[in-house]
């Protein structure tokens, strides 16, 4: 119900195939996000109708991760601080226009030194987020930006979560905001907890999938299972951990059982292997949008804690209290009764706990987690669920939270197969003018 209604919002709609499906603009929805894009790059920029096509779905996706990713920010600053005004950021008592919401992306959430305005004070509680998603990407600079959308009225979609009472015809970004508040969100969620406050909860899994279906907009992508890419990374993760220890300590071990076996007993020996640990790099050649990343920093931390290597943030101590597990592919910490963790900013012992978990996934996504893809649709929505991961553990540091870090330096958009290679289209390899590396040929060739 969420997707279907976020697409309708967005101006798309999913088109069934004979094996798939795909998404494409709705133009009998007037408007909508999609449809006044299309109109101003068709009718005043007059661009061809696949430039038309490609370079609006870019920018409604580019604004629509942003919306939601704040959403969730928000989620998390609320479970932190309570559920104060201050701390709600897409509410329709401050975000009134779309210039209004041009100024929170760049000049409040993307920018550090804020200017002193009105409009900026109503956001003074909400944190500076050091991420390109809160930058003008290239497209935004070139075409346009989301001031240039106006607030006309758009036909409320049939059955609607934001309900009957409202008029059948509304304002897209009071209906946009409308409808996203009329959900709850998490960054993640325990097994007993689908509704809060008579709300549906909408957590960072649900959006990682949403995400991937928008991405595969226009071949209807299918996309790993979570149940398989958590298998694939526990064996091929661990397999990379085992041997690298073997190397580098000379042993012969075949599991991680027998790993922690052969490891000493002091603070010392706790250290090397979690700097071993450190660096293995994983990389995924064909990344998409980042699940084999997520499932693998998850079992990069799980496998600390089952070695009995994970310390706590700026000490020497090891993290004892909780357990940590990767359980349906998410990473879950709980204590010895089985509850959850959940991040409590005034308890010495939840703050400690937040710190390691943070800056453990900063650590792993800094250096030791990498991909690569064709599409820089893909690139950018595997950075936004990197960053998800980080914002899980996000925490306060002296009132001020923590600030994340930029990850773009790992994910990077181009062809891992032939970026090796000087080629020319249309031309036969290693003719026409095309060079190659010694013996590449010959390789190429067998």
């Amino acid at each position: 119900k969420f997707y279907q209604e976020l697409l309708y919002l967005m101006g798309l709609k999913e088109k069934s195939g004979k094996s798939n499906k795909t998404i494409e603009i709705d133009h009998t929805i007037s408007n909508s996000l999609a449809n006044q894009v299309y109109s101003i790059l068709k009718n005043d920029k007059e661009y061809d109708e696949i430039s038309c096509i490609e370079k609006t779905f870019e920018l409604v996706i580019i604004w629509m991760n942003r919306l939601l990713f704040i959403k969730l920010f928000e989620g998390q600053l609320i479970t932190f601080n309570g559920d104060e005004k201050a701390y709600h950021i897409l509410d329709s008592d401050k975000i009134i226009d779309f210039q209004n919401l041009q100024d929170l992306f760049f000049e409040v959430l993307g920018k550090k030194e804020r200017d002193d305005n009105d409009f900026i004070k109503k956001f003074e509680k909400i944190p500076y987020l050091n991420s390109s998603l809160f930058e003008r990407y290239d497209i935004e600079k070139q075409e346009l930006n989301i001031n240039a959308m106006k607030n006309e009225m758009v036909a409320k979609k049939k059955n609607s979560v934001v309900g009957t009472k409202t008029n059948t015809e509304i304002p897209i970004l009071d209906y946009l905001i409308a409808f996203l508040n009329s959900y709850s969100f998490s960054s993640e969620i325990s097994k007993n907890d689908t509704v809060i406050a008579g709300r549906d909860i909408i957590d960072a899994s649900v959006l990682g999938l949403i995400f991937e279906k928008l991405n595969g907009y226009r071949d209807g992508s299918f996309y790993t299972p979570s149940v398989i890419t958590e298998y694939m990374c526990m064996k091929s993760v661990e397999k990379a951990v085992i041997d690298h220890i073997n190397i580098e300590k000379h042993w012969n071990c075949k599991d991680l059982f027998e790993i922690k076996a052969n490891m000493g007993m002091t603070l010392a020996d706790a250290k090397e292997i979690n700097r071993l640990i450190n660096e293995v790099k994983i990389c995924d050649i064909s990344v998409g949008s980042g699940h084999f990343l997520v499932s693998a920093l998850n079992r990069i931390i799980a496998i600390k804690k089952q070695l009995g290597v994970l310390f706590k943030h700026g000490k020497d101590e090891l993290l004892t209290e909780y357990d940590i597990d990767v359980i349906d592919d998410i990473l879950s910490v709980y204590d010895g009764q089985g509850k959850s963790f959940h991040y409590d900013k005034n308890n010495v012992l939840s703050q400690s706990v937040q710190e390691t978990l943070f800056n453990e996934k900063r650590t792993i996504i800094e250096n030791c987690l990498f991909g690569v893809d064709l599409n820089s649709k893909a690139v950018a929505i595997c950075q936004l669920r990197l960053w998800i991961e980080l914002l899980k553990n996000a925490y306060y540091k002296n009132e001020v939270m923590e600030t994340l870090p930029n990850i773009d330096i790992n994910i990077k958009s181009g062809n891992s197969l032939i970026n090796k290679l000087n080629f020319a289209i249309g031309s036969k390899i290693g003719q026409g003018g095309v060079e190659l590396e010694k013996n590449t040929q010959k390789l190429i060739n067998h």
